[in-house]
């Protein structure tokens, strides 16, 4: 298979993550192979094992930017608005978003993704990071205790990884905006309840 060798390391790089992405979507993590990655990215072999050591190794990857991609969405609004009530929604329609987007993330992809001990560690340290960070503005933005808020991030937590579940088994049956929505005011009279200071 020709391809350029004029192609920047990083391009080429990021053409194998996204075309596993899809093989891996398609075939899952056992039915997926290095030489199929390779030729949906229109690459050779040799470039696939250039960048990664293994299909693990290219797993790893994906799950690396699937996450870096959840956590910048979710959290920008965080960072970026100013209005509290405001940032909570858009962090809230962000992660809705990102299950549209992100369907070939099936419940295969995740057990498998926890049955590889640094692909595991590294979910647990990142979604403590983005825990941390959601309660440090759940904290500054009302009279919330910490214990509160940690609590209020696992049961959104929960309902996000159902809807994931749900994105699988339903596909497009689901209006997920109208679930964006009903979690956004549930959200709302949680927080007011709990003195956020919204508005």
């Amino acid at each position: 298979m020709k391809q350029s060798p004029k192609q920047p390391a990083k391009k080429r790089r990021a053409q194998l993550i996204k075309a596993a992405e899809r093989v891996f979507a398609r075939k899952g993590y056992a039915g997926a192979t290095t030489e199929e990655i390779a030729r949906t990215a229109g690459l050779t072999k040799g470039a696939l094992y250039f960048h990664f050591r293994n299909k693990e190794d290219v797993f790893f990857a994906v799950v690396k930017e699937v996450n870096d991609s959840i956590a910048r969405k979710i959290t920008r609004a965080l960072d970026e608005e100013a209005n509290p009530e405001k940032a909570i929604e858009k962090a809230i329609q962000s992660a809705f978003k990102l299950i549209e987007d992100h369907k070939f993330l099936t419940v295969e992809f995740w057990q498998k993704a926890h049955t590889i001990r640094r692909v595991k560690d590294f979910l647990a340290e990142e979604h403590k990071n983005m825990q941390n960070q959601i309660v440090r503005f759940l904290q500054k933005s009302g009279d919330l205790k910490k214990r509160e808020c940690d609590s209020f991030f696992t049961l959104l937590h929960a309902i996000f990884d159902g809807l994931m579940v749900r994105q699988t088994c339903y596909g497009g049956e689901d209006d997920l905006r109208g679930l964006s929505k009903q979690v956004v005011e549930i959200t709302k009279l949680y927080l007011k309840k709990n003195k956020l200071k919204l508005g």
